[in-house]
């Protein structure tokens, strides 16, 4: 219980001691819920203002809840729509920030259009013909025809 204590002292719920035991119960639930609260919050302002989260993921990450891609998807292929929602992918925007590669300068290696190699390109722009046949398969022409960051925003929030 001191463990417990500990946590409700730190969220300002101090009266743990002087309870009786069907109170202390509906306590719990408060301070859970307080501290969902404060998680979340916590989360959503790591989102905002975390500096590679400037690009994609806080375009496609609104609220605090499992997505529709970690339900309804096949497994490979969630996986590879996790490590790209998670920047954990080898783009060279990605690995540019690694390298200390100008922004500008980390162009696309899978044609030669000799534009920056950033989310936005590889999923709707990239004409690499592996790449594009890949993609029809699973991604709507819509999203392709004038492509832009509300319209990949728009892809990866689509619940089905």
């Amino acid at each position: 219980m001191s463990y417990i204590n500990k946590i409700f002292i730190s969220n300002n719920f101090i009266l743990w001691d002087y309870m009786e035991n069907d109170i202390a119960i509906n306590y719990v639930k408060r301070i859970g819920k307080h501290i969902k609260v404060n998680y979340v919050e916590s989360w959503n302002n790591s989102v905002q203002n975390t500096s590679p989260c400037q690009s994609l993921y806080k375009h496609i990450k609104f609220c605090f809840k499992q997505d529709f891609h970690l339900i309804k998807l096949p497994e490979p292929l969630r996986v590879h729509v996790t490590k790209f929602r998670t920047l954990d992918y080898r783009f060279p925007i990605q690995n540019g920030r690694y390298e200390s590669t100008a922004r500008e300068e980390r162009l696309c290696r899978l044609c030669d259009a000799q534009v920056v190699g950033d989310e936005l390109y590889f999923v709707l722009e990239c004409q690499n013909v592996r790449l594009t046949e890949l993609i029809s398969q699973y991604i709507s022409p819509y999203y392709s025809q004038s492509p832009s960051i509300d319209k990949l925003s728009e892809l990866f929030c689509n619940n089905g």
